[in-house]
């Protein structure tokens, strides 16, 4: 399961990623802890043509509902690690600080002669 930070405010907690707050999906913790089953948070690093290395964050097994937040929050420290030691390698869908409630971007695409630019 992914954790994305995107979606919409049911299901999700808001947790500084990059310095400002985004909502992530506490879905994968949620049903560990109903389930009584281990959450193992593993990212694919490319390495090269056809070489990745995989990365652990640890083994949680959440038994409450502050258990799962705070184990979300060391995925997403860590996925946040990740991207800035990589930029290259995160591929955004969708405006990730976005205001679920507000529904606007956090910044605004405008045209320009070369396509759009962020404002």
């Amino acid at each position: 399961m992914q954790i994305d930070p995107w979606g919409g405010a049911q299901g999700s907690h808001t947790i500084d990623f990059c310095g400002v707050p985004a909502r992530f999906q506490l879905g994968p913790f949620a049903i560990a802890r109903v389930a009584h089953a281990p959450v193992v948070p593993v990212f694919a690093v490319r390495m090269g043509i056809r070489r990745y290395e995989l990365r652990s964050v640890g083994r949680f097994d959440p038994t409450t509902p502050a258990e799962a937040v705070a184990a979300l929050a060391a995925t997403v420290r860590a996925y946040e690690r990740l991207v800035r030691e990589r930029p290259q390698q995160w591929l955004m869908f969708d405006d990730v600080w976005r205001d679920p409630q507000a529904g606007t971007p956090a910044y605004e695409m405008v045209p320009q002669a070369s396509g759009l630019r962020r404002r």
